[in-house]
Order: C-alpha cells, then structure tokens, then sequence
C-alpha cells in the first residue's frame, strides 16, 4: 500500500498537500494494523520510513504528522533524532525555487548551489515570529558567509501592506525598505504565488530548510521556538 502510495505520489501533477495526506493515510492505516497485531517496533519503523521520505521530497507539513502519530506510539522518541542519521551520498533534486522577484541576490537555483550550505527561510513582513528570528539570521550570515552557507529569505506577494491592499510593485518597494530596517543582509526571494510553500510543504511560518552541501535536507525548523532555533543554528 505505502509503495503504491510513493508511485503515485511522485506523478508531479498531484497537489502537494493531497499528495501527503494520502501518504500519511497509507501509513497510518499499516502502522495501526502492526499495532493491533502486537508489532509495536514494526509501526515505528513504518512511521520512520516515512519521515525519512517526508525529509527528502521535503515536505514539513508531512514530517510534521508523522512526527505526532510518532509521539503517540512512542513519547520517548526525539523527534529531532532523525536529522542525526546517516544521509545517502547524494540526494535527489530538491524543487527549484519559484520567484517573480529577486532582491539583493542574483536569481540562481538549488542545483547551482551544490557545494554550498543553504539556508532557505520561509517568513513573511506580517509574521512576529518571523521577526524575533532574524538577529540569529543575522548572525549566522556574517559568521558563516565565507565559509559556504547561502541564506535566502522566501516570502510571497500577498496584496496588501500593513492591512491595505497594494500593487506588488508597491509590495517590491516595502520589501526593499523593510530589508533595510532591518538590516537584514541576505537575499530575498518573492514569488507571486503560493508554490513555494506548496513544493515545500510549508503550513506555518517561519519555518527554515538547512540543505547541505550535497543537496540533502539536514533540518527542518518549525517555528521560532527557543529550542527548535537552538536546534538550527547547532
């Protein structure tokens, strides 16, 4: 079933989101079945399977459900752990990102990126969490910079500014000030639409995609929590 599952699941036509919740159904409902059977560690193995899966498309929203039906086979199990495990020598393309504008950074892909540690940032100029993130960015940036790590801040057009509607030329302008209000020193990367958040599965901002040098996702970031940014920066 989770075979099939995959199959169809990497027909690119599919929405990203149905795609996942077929997914984590397929899962859920073999992970159950070794539950009621009395096979606790082969349910855990299929929920990890699962997650390593999750990482690789990537797709946060889909690590993030099998993260709690994780928890609720086993609360002693970190999370967090998986990002510890050893990684496959080289990775599937990750998507390429999606952008109508490209502020202080030349438009490049991920593939042109390989050999660099990239940091993409999903966030937006409404989002308070977002916010209390950048000092680390920040730092991180100007710590790391000349030793390979790429931060790219993702945001979209949403046709509005501070609760009134604009242009997204007026929104481009916006970006431009706010990025230097806040001294923010990498490049952005704007899209006029949602699909980059779909192709990443990103349901809540900020959220943040540590990939490596050889293109592998190494960690996920879930909000702005003290320790989920702890997390990160480690």
């Amino acid at each position: 079933m989770l075979k099939v599952a995959k199959l169809v699941a990497a027909d690119k036509t599919i929405n990203a989101s149905r795609r996942d919740d077929m997914l984590f159904k397929a899962v859920s409902f073999i992970s159950d079945a070794y539950v009621q059977t009395g096979k606790k560690a082969e349910a855990l193995a299929v929920i990890t399977e699962l997650r390593k899966f999750a990482i690789s498309i990537p797709s946060a929203s889909l690590l993030r459900m099998a993260n709690i039906r994780l928890i609720g086979l086993d609360g002693s199990i970190d999370p967090k752990g998986i990002f510890n495990e050893t990684l496959p020598a080289t990775a599937a393309p990750l998507p390429e990102l999606v952008a109508a504008q490209w502020i202080d950074q030349s438009p490049v892909t991920l593939s042109k990126l390989r050999g660099q540690v990239v940091l993409l940032d999903f966030w937006a100029p409404w989002c308070g969490p977002c916010r209390y993130t950048f000092p680390r960015l920040q730092r991180w940036h100007e710590s790391y910079k000349d030793k390979g790590l790429v931060i790219l801040g993702l945001t979209n057009y949403f046709g509005s500014i501070d609760g009134r509607r604009a242009t997204p030329s007026e929104e481009l302008a916006y970006l431009r000030t706010f990025k230097k209000q806040q001294r923010l020193p990498y490049g952005f990367v704007v899209a006029d639409s949602s699909v980059n958040d779909r192709n990443y599965g990103v349901y809540s901002i900020p959220m943040s995609f540590l990939i490596d040098r050889r293109g592998n996702v190494r960690f996920i970031a879930m909000g702005s929590g003290e320790q989920e940014i702890t997390a990160l920066g480690k």
